[in-house]
């Protein structure tokens, strides 16, 4: 197992997300992080937020058999919203 890593060159492979976020994104990123208090959520990402691994931008739905997958890997969700299409909702 790889237990150190280092990027060589100057590259991380991360362009300027912060640049090409939406609006809808924004909106996503405010209301997904509470301790944003009304900061601006571009400038916020693009000083704190990709640093501190924030995800920013909306998350998209899953499918049902996504859904179900997540579900039955996860035995605790099963406990707690039971099992198949029911569960889903």
């Amino acid at each position: 197992m790889i237990s150190d890593v280092r990027t060589i060159g100057g590259d991380s492979g991360k362009k300027n997300r912060s640049l090409n976020m939406s609006d809808s994104d924004a909106a996503c990123y405010s209301s997904r992080y509470s301790d944003l208090a009304g900061k601006n959520a571009k400038d916020h990402f693009r000083l704190h937020g990709d640093q501190e691994g924030r995800l920013e931008t909306c998350a998209r739905d899953l499918t049902d058999y996504e859904s179900l997958t997540y579900l039955h890997t996860f035995p605790e969700l099963q406990q707690k919203f039971g099992d198949g299409a029911s569960a889903l909702k």
